[in-house]
């Protein structure tokens, strides 16, 4: 494995998941992308599926317009790049801080690995928990890109 891949839970790849799921969480681009390319290295060793998923939400306390915006206008150039890689895309845009999490659980639930780049500034241990909250979940790893 690649010596900058944290696993950040203890749970074993899910063999029974349906893709392996890329979480794209701050590198919103799909060359120079660390994870990405992680994640795809992880599909084909295991012949599934690669999907890319984008989740947009205004639930937490630096949400901005401005911020919200950028991510927008990039998901229609972002979907066809990942696309073009052979890959799924979802993106999600819940309407209200208090809109369950059912949606987001639902993606990772079928994947057999989840990968995603985790911000410098979060803490790391935490981010398990906020990824996966429910049972039987997959391998969650993270793949940052170098600093």
């Amino acid at each position: 494995m690649d010596a900058r891949v944290r696993i950040l839970n203890d749970q074993p790849i899910r063999r029974s998941g349906r893709y392996v799921l890329y979480w794209c969480r701050w590198n919103r681009r799909v060359e120079s992308n660390h994870a990405l390319l992680y994640a795809a290295e992880t599909a084909n060793q295991m012949n599934l599926p690669l999907v890319c998923y984008e989740r947009l939400s205004c639930a937490y306390p630096t949400a901005s317009d401005r911020f919200h915006t950028f991510v927008l206008q990039g998901v229609p150039e972002m979907q066809a790049d990942v696309h073009q890689l052979g890959a799924g895309y979802i993106f999600q845009l819940p309407r209200r801080k208090s809109t369950s999490d059912a949606a987001r659980r639902e993606v990772i639930a079928g994947a057999a690995a989840v990968v995603t780049a985790v911000f410098p500034i979060l803490v790391p241990k935490r981010i398990p928990q906020l990824l996966l909250p429910d049972k039987g979940a997959a391998r969650v790893c993270d793949a940052p890109a170098k600093i």
